[in-house]
Parts: structure tokens; sequence; C-alpha cells
């Protein structure tokens, strides 16, 4: 009889936001899932990534103080100082 056990995938992952949010590609709530190993936030329903944190050199680091101003538009981001991102 145990010769018929199916292996299942095992899945580790941590939550990342501490709320619920609603996905914008499902509509289902979900607290984002970060995968062992992984370096996206996806929502635990639909597997959509909401963010994914890049690492490579050749690329933008981008802190989450960053991420949240750039959001928010508060930030002068060309470089120029005039308060417009041209």
């Amino acid at each position: 009889m145990s010769d018929n056990v199916l292996p299942f995938k095992r899945t580790e992952y941590v939550r990342f936001y501490d709320d619920y949010i609603e996905c914008d590609f499902c509509g289902q709530h979900t607290r984002g899932r970060v995968y062992e190993g992984s370096q996206k936030i996806q929502c635990g329903a639909c597997d959509a990534v909401f963010f994914e944190f890049e690492t490579e050199e050749e690329r933008i680091t981008v802190t989450l103080e960053e991420l949240f101003e750039m959001a928010a538009c508060t930030k002068d981001f060309d470089g120029d100082d005039d308060g417009e991102n041209k």
C-alpha cells in the first residue's frame, strides 16, 4: 500500500504583508508570498508576481524607501532638482 505514495513538492514561503491586500490580477485577498530562494513577491491565489528584486550588478538596486517615494512621486529622479521627472 505504501508503494503508491505520491511525492509532493515542499513549498516553504513567508508572508510579505501583515494585512491582506487585493490582488490586482485576480481580485482575491492575499498577504503576498515570498518562496524560499525566490526574489519575487507573489499572489498566494493566482501566483501573479507583484514585484521582483534584481541583484545583478548591471541592474539598479532600489530600496523599499525609494520604491515608496517613486510610488508617491515625491522624489526628483532625473537629477536636476527642479521637482519634475522628465
